[in-house]
């Protein structure tokens, strides 16, 4: 966000806030997008399977997964998922959802991907069950995992509405949300402001 047109005033103003960028970002695709600016919107929109806490040493901690289990070889992954979460568009957190936003990922091969390229395969094993499978043991794999760019989840409902001749959904999800995050887009005024509310069904 950059700053508004006009100062926000009254009860409104201590429930606004704003913050300003040194430039705007490209797009709101978390697919696609691996700029600065672009990282305020996605950690305010959309949500990982886990997260990292801590200013000096990283802690991994539960995000959209509760729990997770890795196999003694280091070779799978599998995330237990928060039950009652639910997509901006307002359907819920699944297995398929986060197979579907990896499989979206590997597939447009921008962003981020070269930290998620060690991924074999995924399975959704049943609604709140997902296996990641890899090449070969990734100790970072979880660290990665935490990135603000490209391993985030989708709603595949959302995207699939509006999918343009086989784009993933790209050229729809460069100036929309379809996160499970605090905050959701209400407008974008391209190099001027980027104005996000918050998500009242938010977990």
């Amino acid at each position: 966000a950059v700053a508004s047109e006009a100062p926000v005033a009254g009860d409104d103003a201590q429930k606004t806030l704003i913050v300003l960028t040194p430039n705007d970002t490209q797009t709101l695709d978390p697919a696609v997008n691996y700029d600065f600016s672009g990282g305020y919107f996605l950690l305010n929109c959309y949500e990982g399977l886990v997260k990292a806490e801590g200013s000096t040493e990283a802690k991994i901690v539960p995000a959209l997964a509760e729990s997770w289990e890795i196999s003694p070889d280091g070779l799978t992954y599998t995330f237990k998922l928060r039950q009652g979460v639910k997509f901006h568009d307002g359907t819920p957190l699944n297995a398929e959802a986060v197979k579907y936003s990896f499989d979206r990922l590997l597939a447009l091969k921008m962003g981020a991907v070269a930290n998620f390229t060690s991924i074999d395969k995924i399975e959704a094993v049943d609604d709140s069950t997902v296996k990641f499978i890899l090449k070969e043991p990734f100790g970072s794999f979880l660290l990665a995992l935490t990135s603000m760019w490209g391993p985030v989840i989708v709603s595949p409902t959302a995207v699939k509405a509006n999918e343009k001749e086989n784009d993933w959904g790209q050229a729809w999800l460069a100036e929309n949300d379809a996160g499970t995050g605090p905050y959701k887009v209400e407008k974008w005024e391209r190099n001027q402001q980027l104005n996000l509310v918050r998500n009242p069904d938010y977990w």
